[in-house]
This record gives C-alpha cells, structure tokens and sequence, in this order.
C-alpha cells in the first residue's frame, strides 16, 4: 500500500461579518507557489464522503479546532468554504486575529489521491491535483496560492504559511519522535536493569546454595574427622588398660 503525505495549500481570506467566515480555500487551474495545481472536480467524491468531518483549524493544528464548517462546496472557481468560530477563547481569538488582519489567507491540509504530472509552455513540471481527500482547511499568515480569497463570511481567514507552517510541523512531529524515542529507551533501560537485577538476584541465590552446601560438607567432614579421632585416642586408652 502506498502512502501519501498530506500537502498544505494556501489561499487568501477577507473578513465578511460577525462570527462567520467563507471564502475560497482553493482555486482551479492556477499554479501554486509549490507547482501544484488543483484540477476542476478534485474535491468532489471526497465532498461526498467526508463533507461531515472536515475541521477547520488554525495552522493546520488538530489541537486547535477554533470553529465548526457550516457549508463547503465545490463550483466553477475552487472550494467555497464557510465556518463559523467557536465561542471558546481560541475561536474569539482567531476571530479578533482575522478582523485585524493578522490571518488573512486559507490554506488547505489533504492527501492527493489522484495525480498527474505535467509541463508548462516554460518548461516547468507542475503536479495536477486531479483527485485529493480534504481533511481541514485552516487561517494561517502566508498564501501559496494567492486566488483563494476569503470573501462572504462573518469573519475572516488567514494567509496560508506553508514553509514555515510545514517546518514547524515537522518540528513538532520531530520533537514527538524524540520523546518517544526516549521514553521506549528509558523503559528498555529499566527492564534491562530489572532482569540484570533478576540474573544477579538468581546469581546470589545460586552462590548461597554453593556456599550453604560447601558448609555443609566441611562440617560433616570435620564431624567425621573429630569422630575418627576420638574413636582413635579411645582405642588407645583401651589397650593401655589392657
């Protein structure tokens, strides 16, 4: 079975409103900053199967869902999002953050599924998305695809921050590996330890046995060398009466 990464790709957002924001989360037929391009009709069988479970983040953070999808769809132009913010204090913050301007743009986390590789007139090899499976679309600072605009919604999206949103990924999934790395180290550790505690527990209890046994003989033979002696001086007594 082959795998595939999920791909991030970025589109810019407006804010429209209060507590809502909707948009373009991505665009046909545009080459994106990363030679992607979305093909008219991707989205559709995974809208059809999934249009319930797609979560809308901020930075592509499963840890910070800041609101709920209300309506997503697919027309001649890309994928019209919108979403409305959650009450908690990330979603208000999130919110604040688009009406200030300091997210602006969309960007979209998903699998390609279906691809096909091609060149531009210039020379360029492009990667045509024709089939992807959309699991988020998420506000984030720096667009890759700057066609996708946030614009019908009561709030708006942030840019899309795909280098740095991808390092920082990476990072985190890193500074994951590592921990567990050590965690599994620490726990082979201490099971070494416990069963070299084990072995030297049964050593000991080994070299007691020895050492009980080898105590065991010397007082028997000392018995019976005490006895041989002193069956002997009575001997002599004996024959000295005699």
């Amino acid at each position: 079975m082959k795998t595939k990464d999920v791909k991030y790709a970025n589109f810019k957002a407006e804010d429209i409103g209060d507590n809502y924001v909707a948009g373009y989360a991505s665009t046909f037929g545009n080459v994106d900053a990363y030679g992607d391009v979305v093909e008219k009709g991707a989205f559709t069988r995974t809208l059809k199967a999934r249009s319930g479970s797609i979560k809308f983040l901020k930075f592509h953070d499963p840890n910070q869902p800041i609101g709920k999808v209300t309506e997503i769809r697919e027309d001649e132009k890309g994928l019209w999002v919108k979403a409305v913010f959650s009450s908690t204090v990330a979603g208000q913050e999130a919110r604040t953050e688009v009406k200030e301007g300091v997210l602006d743009s969309f960007s979209i986390g998903f699998l390609p599924m279906k691809t096909k590789a091609d060149k531009t007139d210039d020379g360029r090899v492009i990667n045509r998305l024709q089939e992807v499976k959309l699991y988020e679309f998420s506000l984030v600072t720096f667009p890759a695809n700057e066609q996708a605009v946030v614009t019908a919604v009561k709030s708006e999206s942030d840019k899309p921050v795909l280098n740095e949103l991808n390092q920082a990924l990476l990072d985190q999934f890193g500074a994951f590996l590592l921990t567990k790395q050590l965690d599994e180290a620490a726990a082979n550790d201490d099971a070494a330890s416990e069963e070299i505690e084990d072995e030297d527990a049964a050593a000991d209890d080994e070299a007691e046995k020895q050492i009980d046994t080898t105590v065991d003989e010397v007082s028997k033979a000392f018995s019976e060398a005490l006895f041989s002696l002193k069956l002997e001086a009575a001997l002599k007594t004996l024959r000295k009466r005699a």
